[in-house]
C-alpha cells in the first residue's frame, strides 16, 4: 500500500452527504487534493459511471443508493492510489538500459 504519509486530502463529506440526485446539479468540485493535485467530482463520476449504471439494474432505492455511495467510495480510492503511483513515478528516474552487442 501507498504510505499515506504523502497524501493530503479532503473528499467524500461533500460527495456522500449530498443526496444522488442533488450532485448532478453539481458541475464539479474537488473530491480530494493528493500532495496538491486535485482529483474533481468529474473525474469521480466518470470513473463511476458503468458501474453506477450496471447496479441502476440491479438495485433500487435504499439499496441502489447505498451501493452507488460504495462504487464512488472506491472511484475515489482508486483515483488517489493512480495520482500518488504517478508522483512517485515522476520523483524517481527511471532509465532503461541499452543493449550493446
Amino acid at each position: 500500500m501507498i504510505p499515506h504519509r504523502i497524501l493530503t486530502l479532503f473528499f467524500l463529506l461533500t460527495l456522500l452527504s449530498v443526496p444522488l440526485h442533488a450532485t448532478q446539479e453539481v458541475v464539479n468540485g474537488m473530491a480530494a487534493i493528493v500532495n496538491g493535485e486535485i482529483i474533481t467530482f468529474s473525474q469521480v463520476r466518470e470513473l463511476a459511471a458503468a458501474q453506477e449504471k450496471s447496479a441502476s439494474e440491479l438495485y433500487h432505492g435504499d439499496e441502489l443508493q447505498a451501493k452507488i455511495k460504495n462504487v464512488r467510495q472506491q472511484a475515489i480510492k482508486d483515483l488517489i492510489d493512480r495520482a500518488l503511483i504517478l508522483q512517485e513515478f515522476k520523483k524517481k528516474e527511471f532509465t532503461i538500459p541499452l543493449l550493446c552487442d
